[in-house]
């Protein structure tokens, strides 16, 4: 358990910088998307950062008693995102 907690705290401190990153990819993905529009690859990662972005923003949220449905949420549409995703490309 206590390896859980330690990993848990960790993930909170690097947090900010992977939705730095996250945030950056998902910028250069819609740039890539606006210059050639029917680029799949482009869609499917816009799509995965911004879903990943929002999972990472709810995890903490989840482990806070009075913010966890606000967490549930953030993580269910983190993964709806990166189901639409999918769907999306299918149709491009």
């Amino acid at each position: 358990m206590d390896k859980r907690k330690k990993w848990f705290e960790e993930l909170l401190k690097k947090n900010i910088k992977i939705n730095t990153v996250l945030a950056m990819v998902l910028v250069v993905a819609l740039f890539f998307f606006y210059l050639k529009p029917d680029s799949k690859i482009a869609v499917l990662v816009a799509c995965f950062a911004g879903g990943f972005m929002n999972m990472l923003n709810g995890i903490p949220m989840w482990k806070d008693p009075v913010k966890r449905t606000t967490g549930m949420s953030y993580l269910l549409f983190g993964a709806v995102i990166i189901a639409l995703g999918f769907i999306i490309i299918q149709y491009i």
